[in-house]
């Protein structure tokens, strides 16, 4: 009996663990965009699903095709029994957005103000969130008016952000009052933060974006090349990787590095479901085309003409690379 009372306590103490090697595996899925996989993962499991791993479903959902109405359902239903839980909140308002995103003229506004509301509460559930915060300033600058967009508010919420932390905060400030149309308060706050965080990834990459905008490529692979360096999170290191394979590709600028940037982003993301991927694989087919590197390119856009149905633009990219051929 003493036997088994220990090897019970043992089995219970493990659970947690078991739960959360699980929880690891479905977000590490959703970091590599294998949202397909994701939703197998769970949907697979014999146990009842903890609330956390409702929330990963329901966020793999959202991004798997054809099944954001069901994320949208199972967020509502989870919404019923958990309504002060202000992450679904937030989760639910994303899901709303992408529904917008995809709708008629005519459902489209519904679904942004609905998606602002659940943002709302998810900000009045917890004000310690700052990606609801970024959301809420997010939409208040660029929505339109008649869904309840609010460029005043969007600025008044991000001076208090800033006034609380200067980089994080000035940084959504400057977007809020581009918006707005301040256009000479943003620039001093952008050379402010410029000259008080100088190695911030953020703003290496904000300043690559302002190079390429005035056609100077060379000077803006050098920055995204330093935000790379600097970026703390992989998710960031890939999007500026991408960043400088774009570049590479479309303005014909060193192109080993665009290469050794685009072949670390198809790497990371192999088995990715998004779209991502694919357009990764048609700048990397780009730079070996602007190379006359034909049968470098060639199997990378066999890879694209089988993935068109990704995303619509993909057929117009792909019929532009072969006549490149």
């Amino acid at each position: 009996m003493k036997h088994s009372l220990i090897a019970l306590a043992l089995l219970t103490s493990s659970l947690p663990c078991l739960a959360n090697t699980l929880d690891q595996q479905v977000q590490t899925l959703l970091d590599t965009q294998q949202y397909t996989k994701a939703v197998q993962l769970l949907t697979s499991q014999h146990s009842p699903l903890s609330t956390e791993q409702q929330l990963l479903y329901i966020k793999a959902l959202a991004r798997t095709p054809d099944k954001i109405e069901e994320a949208e359902t199972l967020s509502e239903t989870l919404l019923e029994s958990q309504p002060n839980h202000a992450k679904l909140h937030r989760i639910s308002a994303s899901i709303k957005f992408l529904l917008a995103q995809q709708s008629s003229i005519f459902s489209a506004p519904g679904y942004a103000k609905e998606g602002l509301a659940l943002l709302k509460k998810a900000r009045e559930l917890d004000k310690n969130d700052d990606d609801t915060l970024a959301s809420l300033i997010s939409f208040y600058a660029n929505a339109p008016g008649l869904v309840g967009g609010d460029e005043d508010e969007a600025v008044k919420l991000a001076k208090a952000w800033y006034a609380r932390a200067p980089l994080d905060g000035g940084l959504i400030l400057v977007q809020a009052l581009t918006k707005q149309g301040e256009d000479k308060q943003a620039e001093q706050l952008r050379d402010e933060l410029r000259e008080q965080y100088p190695n911030d990834h953020r703003i290496l990459a904000e300043r690559a974006k302002q190079a390429a905008e005035a056609e100077q490529f060379s000077e803006a692979v050098s920055l995204i090349k330093k935000a790379i360096a600097q970026a703390p999170e992989d998710k960031y290191k890939l999007e500026y990787q991408y960043q400088l394979g774009r570049l590479s590709a479309i303005h014909k600028v060193e192109s080993q590095a665009g290469i050794k940037a685009l072949e670390a982003y198809t790497q990371y993301y192999a088995l990715s479901d998004s779209s991502w991927l694919i357009w990764a694989k048609a700048r990397l087919a780009r730079i070996y085309l602007n190379d006359k590197q034909a049968k470098l390119a060639q199997p990378l856009l066999n890879d694209i003409a089988n993935n068109l149905d990704r995303d619509d633009d993909l057929k117009g990219e792909l019929k532009k690379l072969k006549k490149m051929l």
